[in-house]
C-alpha cells in the first residue's frame, strides 16, 4: 500500500534543513543516493528514494523555476543596462516626491505669487 505523503520524514524537516536538502539537490546536484546518505549522516534522518523523487516535485522544481526567472529578469537588467537604458526602478516615495516637485514648479510658474 503506498505511504501517504503527510507521514513522510521529509515533511518533518526544520525549514533550515529542508533548506539544506534543496541545497544538496539543486546547487550541488547530489544523487538521490548520495542525498539518502547524507541525510542519515547530516539529519539522522532514514528517507528512500522515492520519497526523494517527491521532495524533488514538490520543493526542488518551483525553487529552480524561481531561480531560472530571476536570472533571466537579471540578465535583461545587465544587457538594458549595457545599451545605455536607465533600468534602476522608482520608489513609491520618489515617484512621489518628483511629482509633488513638479506640481510646485509648475505652481510657481502659472503664478509667481506663490511662495512669496
Amino acid at each position: 500500500m503506498p505511504r501517504n505523503n503527510q507521514k513522510s520524514k521529509l515533511n518533518a524537516l526544520t525549514n533550515e534543513q529542508r533548506e539544506q536538502l534543496i541545497f544538496w539537490l539543486c546547487i550541488e546536484r547530489l544523487t538521490y543516493a548520495e542525498a539518502v546518505l547524507r541525510l542519515r549522516e547530516k539529519f539522522g534522518v532514514k528517507s528512500s528514494r522515492t520519497a526523494l523523487c517527491k521532495f524533488w516535485a514538490r520543493e526542488c522544481e518551483p525553487y529552480l523555476k524561481r531561480q531560472h526567472t530571476l536570472k533571466g529578469a537579471f540578465l535583461e537588467i545587465i544587457v538594458r543596462v549595457r545599451q545605455g537604458e536607465n533600468v534602476i526602478g522608482q520608489t513609491e516615495f520618489s515617484v512621489a516626491l518628483n511629482t509633488a516637485a513638479g506640481n510646485v514648479t509648475k505652481e510657481v510658474q502659472i503664478n509667481p505669487e506663490v511662495g512669496r
